[in-house]
């Protein structure tokens, strides 16, 4: 028996939002935060691309908006960001795998305030028309978490062809950074069977496990 069992715990004020790599996380106004704990029983390095499908299915389907995943974990509508995944695992003494996600979501317009903020990071959010009321937010997040959990059984294949899809830099130039440090630079090919990138240097091809991704403008 595990000792866990799916949970979802949402909030309509966050301060101590944490993004990848320690980075913090603003929680605007007419914005999504939440984190969800599920069973998961592929490599915990296919989490994150699943998540990312999953938000993408479900802002097509409830917002009839298209938006596009950046590796390994970033939202992305028209040229900006509007959210975040973060993928965490946790394996019980059994060794079953379960996943702790946190999500940020940028729905509606965020206050004036927070606007000047976010254009300081080149981020946005999906929707003017957006707005939420009372505890909107967390029905949103509920409906969100269950199409996550729902889709817990999903395969590997379906997961790399979906994020394949749904990703708007195959075929860019692209940089990889640690610290600060170009670790890679070349064209984005694809994601690996666990979700690592394949990148196509100048003489061979490099698969990155981790870092941060800056994709170059088309000239």
């Amino acid at each position: 028996m595990s000792p866990f069992e799916t949970t979802l715990v949402s909030t309509q004020n966050q301060d101590q939002g944490l993004g990848r790599r320690g980075n913090a996380w603003l929680k605007c106004h007419n914005a999504l935060a939440f984190s969800v704990l599920f069973p998961f029983h592929l490599s915990p390095t296919l989490a994150s691309l699943k998540l990312g499908n999953d938000v993408c299915q479900f802002l097509k389907m409830k917002y009839e908006i298209t938006v596009n995943l950046k590796w390994p974990n970033d939202i992305f509508l028209n040229g900006k960001k509007i959210g975040g995944i973060i993928a965490q695992l946790i394996q019980t003494s059994d060794r079953q795998q379960w996943i702790l996600a946190g999500v940020g979501l940028n729905l509606g317009r965020p206050s004036p305030g927070e606007m000047e903020e976010l254009a300081q990071y080149q981020a946005g959010f999906l929707s003017e028309s957006i707005v939420l009321n009372n505890d909107d937010d967390h029905k949103i997040a509920l409906e969100l978490a269950e199409l996550i959990t729902q889709d817990s059984d999903a395969t590997e294949a379906s997961i790399l062809a979906g994020w394949k899809n749904n990703c708007f830099h195959i075929g860019r130039q692209v940089i990889i950074l640690e610290n600060d440090q170009v670790i890679c630079e070349g064209t984005f090919v694809s994601v690996g069977s666990e979700g690592q990138a394949i990148i196509k240097t100048i003489d061979r091809s490099q698969e990155v496990w981790s870092g941060t991704l800056r994709v170059r403008p088309i000239c």
